[in-house]
């Protein structure tokens, strides 16, 4: 995770909003924070966000797998409930979740899935 800061003046700064605009469509944001500060130099929006790179595009001869259709019905009910559970996980620690184990975990035994998510 890397954190960058950002400060636009309060009389509308185009350059300094399209900085952000541009920076921010091209990363994957994990969180802002924006506070509105008055000192010396006048009014401005501080903001400091927290993203890691934005990940590469997938190749296009790549299929999008569709683990509904891979899956039992129980194995996918399982694979959806731990990928809720990472999800909030990699939120919390401000780190990308990825499906590949989740996929693994869910076909073996609901025991080893619960043990190994722990």
């Amino acid at each position: 995770m890397q954190i960058k800061g950002f400060t636009i003046p309060i009389n509308s700064n185009t350059a300094a909003e399209e900085e952000l605009n541009l920076f921010l469509r091209s990363k994957k944001i994990l969180n802002t924070d924006a506070q509105l500060v008055t000192g010396v130099e006048g009014t401005c929006w501080c903001f400091c966000i927290r993203y890691i790179e934005a990940a590469t595009e997938r190749p296009k001869d790549r299929k999008r797998v569709d683990y509904m259709e891979v899956l039992d019905p129980v194995a996918f009910k399982r694979f959806s409930r731990m990928r809720e559970v990472r999800k909030q996980l990699a939120v919390a620690e401000a780190i990308p979740a990825y499906a590949t184990k989740a996929v693994a975990m869910a076909k073996a035994s609901p025991i080893i899935s619960v043990c190994k998510l722990c």
